[in-house]
């Protein structure tokens, strides 16, 4: 189970970082990447290379707890263990990443979709983003995740239909076992979103098969 072993005051001055294609001919998607429990938008530098450098605009901040995890520090999203609902920090998360949002939107050039790709503590901010804003967000991304359903329908703004989800899940996660993936797969189409969940053969981890898949995922092609 993951948890916080020790937390500091939230902090939302924290790193952000972004990436944009060399060539900045037409404005292109932001994909907004979220990091998981302890990590940090350093730590997620990579992914734009490994998903595709030249058709989005990247947006990767850092949560804005400061958490040791492990004897490392990091940063954090909630400072409650998994299925538990930090109100206060997920509600700074959502106003804090949103703020972010229309930040860069206009810094970067940005057409007018918006994508969010959240790992593990991140896929429960990502999912209440999307059920909040489902006319900002129109694709979310979650790896290794899991979700509240009824913070979920306390939150939930309007229909998903037409929203597209991409659930990605490790077969041998032991942090967060598949099955709390299914369960949010299976609120998300309850609630007419349109929902992919796939697990592949790996642990609690990005692999490059499940990177892959995000591009051809968000260029709505098969996966």
């Amino acid at each position: 189970m993951l948890f916080t072993e020790q937390k500091e005051k939230p902090d939302i001055t924290v790193p952000c970082i972004t990436a944009v294609p060399k060539k900045k001919n037409s404005p292109r998607p932001l994909l907004v990447i979220l990091h998981g429990l302890g990590k940090s938008a350093d730590d997620y530098s990579y992914l734009p290379r490994r998903i595709n450098q030249t058709d989005y605009n990247y947006l990767i901040p850092s949560a804005p707890y400061r958490v040791l995890k492990n004897n490392t520090w990091g940063y954090g999203w909630l400072l409650t263990p998994l299925e538990g609902d930090d109100k206060t920090g997920r509600q700074l998360a959502q106003r804090y990443i949103m703020s972010l949002i229309k930040k860069y939107r206009g810094l970067l050039n940005c057409g007018p979709e918006t994508y969010l790709m959240a790992f593990s503590q991140a896929s429960f901010i990502a999912a209440c983003l999307s059920v909040k804003y489902p006319d900002i967000f129109s694709k979310t991304i979650i790896q290794g995740g899991w979700a509240i359903p009824g913070v979920l329908d306390r939150i939930f703004s309007g229909s998903l239909e037409g929203y597209e989800f991409l659930l990605q899940h490790g077969k041998n996660d032991k942090d967060v076992p598949p099955a709390y993936g299914r369960k949010l797969a299976a609120y998300l189409t309850d609630h007419d979103g349109h929902v992919t969940f796939k697990e592949y053969n790996c642990g609690h981890v990005y692999t490059d098969a499940m990177l892959k898949d995000v591009d051809l995922f968000l260029k709505e092609k098969k996966i």
